[in-house]
């Protein structure tokens, strides 16, 4: 019987199906060669491939850091606009109050609403009742504390006390003047450009001049009482008006040096600013 050749194991029978596996393994191998070459070559250009999810949260946080601040900012300026118009576009002022007109050490000043008479009657006597033998400077500051203060005007003042001095007394007036407190006396000095017309309206005044004053007194003098009579006091005239039955409550008054009025609620008051204003100096 014949033999059957055999077949070398480095021959292998061909057929469709194997070649066409080995087709789809050469053309895989292709495919990945191709994307790993172009994968080298994008790294070696310095290429590197975007971490999306990182970036995006990294602009949000800025976004809305951002829109934070302008947010704070625009509400802080919203707050001091506000306040701004509601003291009237402005910030309120410090007020400079001016130099005195008698040379003093101590200055006390009252602060009050615009037309508070009853709180300036009350600071005007405490100051009064307490005050030493030295001349304090009290000087009378009006604000709403909503606008800058102002001082009190000789005009003002009279009208808050609701006094009623005779028409041509405040036009003879400066405008200049200052409040004192003085071993329990009130003292108030006013600076005037025509003392004749002064003095003549202090003597028209005198028939009510202890009704209107009678509120800021230490002694409260009897109604209707009006008895001034002449005094020289330091070479000054001055009239000296006694209010009570008892003599107790007194006011007086002179123009020193022909320029400054001075009222005072009592007669060694009197005196003794009249000593003052002699002696000297006088503050511009």
């Amino acid at each position: 019987m014949p033999e059957e050749p055999t077949i070398p194991r480095d021959k292998v029978v061909r057929t469709m199906k194997t070649d066409l596996a080995e087709v789809v393994r050469e053309r895989e191998s292709s495919m990945l060669e191709l994307a790993a070459r172009g994968s080298d070559r994008r790294y070696q250009e310095g290429y590197v491939p975007p971490r999306r999810g990182y970036s995006i949260n990294i602009r949000a946080f800025v976004i809305g850091f951002i829109a934070l601040v302008v947010l704070g900012a625009g509400g802080g300026g919203a707050y001091y606009w506000y306040a701004a118009y509601k003291k009237g576009g402005n910030q309120i002022k410090e007020l400079e109050i001016p130099r005195s007109i008698l040379q003093t050490q101590q200055t006390q000043k009252i602060t009050i609403k615009p037309g508070d008479r009853s709180s300036l009657i009350a600071e005007l006597k405490k100051r009064e009742i307490g005050s030493s033998g030295d001349f304090t400077y009290v000087p009378v500051v009006l604000t709403d504390f909503a606008t800058d203060p102002n001082l009190a005007t000789p005009e003002k003042f009279f009208s808050i006390l609701k006094m009623d001095p005779p028409p041509d007394l405040l036009p003879s007036f400066t405008g200049r003047w200052n409040i004192y407190t003085h071993s329990g006396n009130l003292v108030l000095v006013f600076e005037t450009k025509d003392w004749r017309a002064t003095w003549g309206s202090m003597l028209a005044w005198e028939r009510i001049l202890g009704d209107d004053f009678s509120q800021i007194l230490p002694q409260t003098p009897d109604p209707g009482m009006h008895n001034f009579s002449d005094a020289v006091i330091k070479n000054e005239d001055a009239r000296i008006g006694s209010l009570s039955s008892n003599n107790a409550s007194h006011l007086a008054y002179a123009v020193s040096l022909r320029q400054f009025l001075v009222i005072t609620s009592s007669e060694e008051a009197l005196r003794d600013t009249l000593e003052l204003m002699v002696a000297g100096p006088i503050n511009n």
